[in-house]
């Protein structure tokens, strides 16, 4: 006879699973150096009370390392950025086409781009167009894109780009192993020439340019950013697209010699990449931060918003589509709650949300502690799915990129952010995050029980039974 429990955790296993949500419980942080992390997955969600008892034992071990490393870290930001740019903010699909055609074209030597998603539909073609235009004319062109998210741009236009002169290349095809299959490449950058550089939550398709025929809108944010930076962003690319380059070079089995040099450069193109060096723009600061957990295990990424929980004193403000945080990120919400701080999360809604009801069940069972230790959930009401990735900190701080703040993302995907101080940018942020809080809704028990009316059976006791008790 089955148990009622081992139903639930049935259901909640393939409820999470099919939508490909990682419900991971993370190890206790045992290690003093916050670049050390050590961050474990254990593959099964438990129930309330397991994801309480866990998240209470890191929060214990996390918050002392939190307090002795505060006046350490104070000025981490600061010593990390880089002087010397100017940074734009485009917050409308419409404008976001404009710029990235406008950039593609202004290039004299080389254009490196890599996306989750690159489509084959009207603006992703009008792109690979202006790319293989370029490629033909002799700029070092290189792309690469996912498996899974590009799969149409990959299997329609590969091969045109590659006949342009641009090499094209595959992240994390099947062939690679299967024990691989969780991890993605999720950022979303075009960098020009080693100067400018477009990075945000934007794919390359019809949804996110806002032109029909499109399944949804999405309302995201990138930035435009020229100064050191873009060569910084550059150098990692092409480190990540040489690595992918040989995981992809099939093995010389039983004398077949594999692949011949010559079908290799056309496929992914020349050896030899675009150099390039730091140049100044304009007075900004940009902090870069980049991580590929499939090429490297450390999370920059992840350690960076530590960092910038640290350094802050009064409000957190953040953007977070699809927000599943694994341990160490409540741990450091938790930590901010309990040093006074005010804390605002906006995700999506059930209305909004293009992933489904999964997903806002999914947050809420994670972020139950989160939400009673008074951080503000903001729920966004539509009609366009929320997918910036953006904070604001102290008011001092603010970062654009690609990374939702779900476990996914800091366990999984390759993501891309840059932090500045810039005084005109954070208030551009602020501004930004205050005229999307005009359209939240605040998650209370009153929501809950709304969603659940529209669910039945099992499905509604389980709801029930699990995330009610987080209220």
């Amino acid at each position: 006879m089955i148990k009622k429990n081992d139903l639930v955790k049935k259901f909640m296993s393939g409820l999470f699973g099919s939508l490909g949500i990682f419900m991971v419980v993370v190890s206790p942080l045992a290690q003093a150096q916050i670049d050390d992390l050590p961050i474990e997955d254990i593959p099964r969600p438990g129930g309330s009370a397991e994801v309480t008892r866990i998240v209470d034992r890191a929060i214990r071990e996390h918050r002392e390392m939190m307090d002795r490393l505060k006046e350490q870290r104070r000025n981490w930001f600061e010593s990390k950025s880089m002087p010397g740019h100017t940074i734009e903010v485009i917050d409308n699909g419409p404008e976001l086409f404009t710029k990235r055609l406008e950039s593609i074209r202004s290039a004299t030597e080389s254009i490196y781009l890599s996306t989750f998603i690159f489509d084959s539909d009207e603006t992703s073609t009008k792109i690979a167009k202006a790319l293989c235009k370029k490629a033909s004319q002799g700029i070092d062109v290189r792309i690469m894109v996912d498996s899974f998210g590009s799969k149409n741009f990959y299997n329609n236009y590969a091969e045109r780009m590659r006949n342009c002169g641009a090499g094209v290349i595959l992240f994390n095809p099947p062939h690679w192993g299967l024990n691989k299959i969780a991890y993605v490449i999720h950022e979303k950058l075009l960098i020009i020439d080693g100067k400018t550089i477009h990075l945000g939550g934007n794919g390359i398709q019809n949804a996110y340019h806002h032109v029909q025929p499109a399944h949804k809108f999405f309302h995201d944010i990138d930035i435009k950013i020229q100064g050191p930076a873009a060569c910084w962003f550059q150098k990692k690319l092409i480190e990540n697209y040489k690595l992918a380059r040989m995981w992809d070079s099939p093995a010389d089995v039983m004398g077949s010699g594999g692949r011949s040099a010559q079908y290799e450069d056309f496929l992914f193109g020349a050896r030899t990449y675009s150099d390039c060096r730091e140049q100044t723009f304009g007075d900004a600061k940009v902090f870069p931060v980049y991580s590929n957990p499939l090429f490297t295990k450390t999370k920059p990424i992840f350690n960076s918003y530590v960092d910038a929980f640290l350094a802050s004193e009064k409000e957190i403000r953040l953007y977070a589509p699809y927000f599943v945080p694994h341990d160490g990120f409540i741990a450091a919400l938790l930590w901010a709650r309990g040093n006074n701080m005010k804390v605002t999360v906006i995700t999506n809604s059930i209305e909004s949300n293009d992933e489904g009801t999964g997903v806002l069940v999914a947050m809420v069972y994670r972020i139950g502690k989160v939400f009673k230790s008074g951080v503000d959930i903001r729920l966004w009401k539509g009609p366009m799915t929320m997918h910036r990735k953006s904070g604001i900190y102290d008011n001092k701080w603010a970062y654009v990129g690609s990374d939702n703040l779900d476990s996914r993302g800091h366990h999984y995907s390759s993501e891309s952010i840059a932090f500045s101080n810039d005084p005109a940018f954070v208030a551009r942020i602020n501004q930004e995050f205050e005229d999307d809080l005009k359209n939240t809704e605040p998650l209370t028990k009153q929501y809950m029980q709304r969603i659940l009316e529209t669910q039945s059976g099992f499905k509604r006791w389980i709801i029930q039974k699990l995330l009610l008790d987080y209220f």
